[in-house]
């Protein structure tokens, strides 16, 4: 199908590298080989791309090239006739994997309008930070402290590894119930909580039964503490296997999660505001795909 060739916004479109994501640099030279006449945007981090619509015209499509932080960034402040697109090039592409979108420069001569759905949040840091809703994930825990410790120039080197790394060097901490997630009237202690918008994790696990085109998240609680139990409820998650004594899964139209002390959170990979959050029913966002899904 070749809708996007047909479409009379395509002479509006532009692309958006992001320069802090892992492979973002490859694609610029393709981009201009194969889409001449297009625009390039190249964004100099990811708090930069909140900035961009000032260069967009007002409407057409815009290719994110990036990962899942400049993806999130990208849908949130996108202008409503503006439709946005990803090519996949951070270090781990999460957002790739839902979509099942085909990460090169030629695919985007294929492409389809779609709906998607935004988790949104609401509570403290959450708008002056910028963050105001997630595509595929909010969490809080030891994973969003292990985020919080990536070193972006590493990530560039070794990609999702520095993820790998950090977590590891999380994990030689104690692990504590100190966050307390609220689901409509029910409370939970715990030491890691994920709402999951996809259904993926770290790649293709398949963690959640949740779709990106389809309203509703899915509240993944670790029911223990300690170092040896937490990797054990994330296994089983990422492998498939049963999981129902390790971590409380269930699905909630809001959702609060409170902590002890001053905690961040996690956001699409990034790390994202203090707690505490407040998660409500998700809403649907215009997008632009590649691929057969």
């Amino acid at each position: 199908m070749d809708e996007g060739e047909s479409d009379p916004v395509v002479s509006l479109r532009t692309w958006l590298m992001s320069t802090g994501s892992g492979g973002a640099g490859q694609y610029e030279r393709r981009i201009e080989a194969a889409f001449p006449d297009d625009h390039l945007i190249r964004t100099r981090d990811q708090d930069d791309i909140v900035h961009w619509r000032r260069e967009l015209p007002g409407e057409g499509l815009v290719i994110i090239v990036g990962g899942d932080g400049a993806w999130r960034e990208a849908l949130q402040s996108a202008p409503k006739r503006v439709t946005p697109g990803l090519l996949p090039a951070g270090s781990l592409s999460q957002a790739g994997v839902e979509l099942g979108q085909d990460a090169s420069v030629d695919a985007w001569r294929h492409w389809r309008r779609t709906d998607i759905q935004l988790g949104q949040i609401d509570g403290h840091g959450s708008a002056d930070s910028g963050h105001a809703a997630f595509f595929l994930m909010a969490g809080a825990g030891v994973e969003a402290d292990a985020v919080a410790r990536v070193r972006p120039w590493l990530k560039r080197r070794i990609g999702k590894w520095a993820y790998v790394q950090a977590l590891i060097e999380r994990l030689l901490k104690p692990v504590h119930k100190r966050i307390v997630v609220g689901m409509d009237g029910r409370h939970f202690r715990t030491s890691q909580v994920l709402v999951h918008n996809g259904s993926h994790y770290g790649g293709r696990y398949r963690v959640a039964a949740t779709d990106v085109f389809t309203p509703g998240y899915r509240v993944l609680i670790w029911k223990y503490p300690g170092r040896c139990m937490w990797c054990l409820t994330m296994m089983c998650l990422m492998f498939g296997l049963p999981s129902a004594w390790l971590v409380h899964e269930a699905s909630a139209k809001h959702v609060r999660i409170r902590g002890v002390g001053r905690m961040r959170c996690q956001i699409d990979g990034d790390v994202g505001p203090a707690l505490p959050l407040r998660i409500r029913p998700t809403s649907a966002r215009g997008i632009a795909i590649t691929g057969t899904r």
